[in-house]
């Protein structure tokens, strides 16, 4: 801490002249450095003035959505030790004035679904989800969504602290897990629409020729895009591709007890 000549804190100065607005003897200072003092006092005063005054107009305001309760309370408890962030009610109300929205997937992904469909001048505040659904599928369809921050719950406090910040100057911010995820979808092929509809159909245990009825397409179509299907997906059966494309969240719903269900039917079947 700098000191003036005899020892005397400036800080201590500066918090007399606050407090009392006057110079006194008890001070030990002579005529210069009251002076000094003097410009000190004022120097630092205006400064810490003007730095709140900034972190006023810079404080971000984030809305917390979550649908578990518990976890609410815990991203509200850790944004609010931030002077720079502000925890806004849960209201209608407060969503034109958030920058940022924390949000569970479901939640998160309408959010972001209605924003960009709508027609107001502002679209509404950045979606950040905070969730434990981490599979390829549904961390892409959130992105394609226009969600611009990704978490998953066990993130760290600094994490989520940065993401926030992030996403209200406009980037994008996802979590190392999320980012791998993403990653290591890149470098697998990736199944066409008409594939995804087909491994649908089997993942609900439709045969091959109520797919071609369904899809308006022949059996031999079928069989064509089901063998694209288990080239992608590296896997060896039917059962075993749509298993996989559950897991990667290609699925809408996740895992299905009708993909259990396959093991019951005889290949034959299913093949027809």
């Amino acid at each position: 801490m700098a000191r003036l000549a005899g020892g005397v804190s400036l800080a201590a100065v500066s918090e007399d002249v606050r407090k009392r607005g006057r110079f006194g003897m008890e001070c030990g200072l002579d005529r210069d450095n009251l002076l000094v003092a003097r410009w000190f006092s004022a120097a630092v005063w205006g400064v810490s003035r003007a730095s709140r005054q900034m972190d006023a107009r810079r404080r971000i305001g984030v809305l917390v959505d979550h649908v578990e309760p518990v976890v609410s309370m815990g991203l509200a408890a850790v944004l609010e030790a931030h002077a720079d962030l502000s925890v806004l009610n849960v209201f209608a109300s407060a969503w034109p004035r958030a920058d940022v929205a924390i949000c569970d997937y479901d939640r998160g992904l309408a959010a972001a679904l209605a924003a960009a469909k709508s027609q107001a001048p502002r679209r509404g505040p950045s979606v950040l989800i905070v969730s434990h659904v981490d599979t390829e599928g549904d961390i892409r369809r959130a992105l394609d969504a226009g969600v611009v921050g990704y978490l998953l719950l066990s993130t760290s406090v600094d994490d989520l602290v940065t993401a926030v910040r992030e996403v209200c100057d406009g980037s994008r911010y996802l979590s190392r897990e999320v980012a791998g995820r993403i990653v290591d979808s890149l470098m697998q092929s990736r199944l066409t629409q008409r594939e995804l509809q087909v491994v649908q159909l089997v993942s609900e245990g439709a045969s091959n020729k109520v797919i071609a009825s369904t899809l308006n397409i022949t059996v031999g179509t079928v069989k064509a895009h089901m063998r694209a299907v288990l080239d992608k997906l590296g896997a060896a059966n039917r059962m075993q591709a749509a298993a996989a494309a559950s897991r990667r969240g290609l699925l809408p719903g996740r895992l299905s007890q009708s993909v259990l269900g396959l093991s019951s039917r005889p290949e034959s079947e299913v093949l027809s």
